[in-house]
């Protein structure tokens, strides 16, 4: 006669109850309650994992932002019956840095300055496509007066950019700064 052994399925990496990153593999996990004395888990032969959510089923590796359900099926231990088991968890955006960055420190009266962004955390190989929509700078004198992009005045400047959305990622802007020297 079998015995019932109980399966219960975790998320190891699910951040305390957060979630799992996007872009990293959720860590499921199975255990047992129930063995007879002597038996342990290595007397089980080891299922798979499947993950899904109302759209259907997707491997560990393709998971999006959103909420999952992974099931634990095919396990079988001898002389023990397993049921299937399940989980619910969710996938969280993973942090990404947009930086402005100006293309020199100083520019001299009358130049031009041209501005660059910098990407950080992209997941998965990711890059910049992943993104909607368009860089916006935003520059800033540091005494608050007006900027003139073709003729910046003498002066100490920041440089901000936005404008980006992402699906998958949580998006924080850092600033540069430059200055504007005297021509000579």
């Amino acid at each position: 006669e079998q015995k019932a052994l109980t399966m219960t399925v975790t998320v190891a990496n699910d951040n305390e109850g957060q979630g799992a990153v996007y872009g990293q593999e959720p860590e499921a996990e199975v255990a047992f309650v129930g063995f007879v004395e002597g038996d342990g888990e290595d007397v089980v032969t080891k299922g798979e994992f499947v993950y899904s959510n109302g759209d259907g089923e997707y491997t560990a590796q393709r998971l999006a932002v959103g909420e999952y359900t992974v099931t634990a099926s095919g396990y079988f231990a001898k002389n023990y019956s397993i049921a299937d088991a399940s989980t619910s968890f969710e996938v969280v955006k993973a942090p990404l840095t947009i930086a402005a960055v100006s293309s020199a420190d100083s520019y001299t009266y009358g130049t031009k300055p041209s501005f660059v962004t910098n990407y950080s955390g992209f997941a998965r190989g990711e890059d910049k496509s992943v993104l909607e929509g368009l860089a916006k700078f935003t520059i800033e004198r540091a005494d608050g007066k007006e900027f003139d992009e073709d003729m910046p005045v003498v002066g100490s400047y920041t440089v901000r950019v936005s404008g980006y959305n992402a699906k998958n990622y949580y998006i924080t802007y850092k600033k540069d700064s430059f200055e504007v020297a005297e021509y000579k």
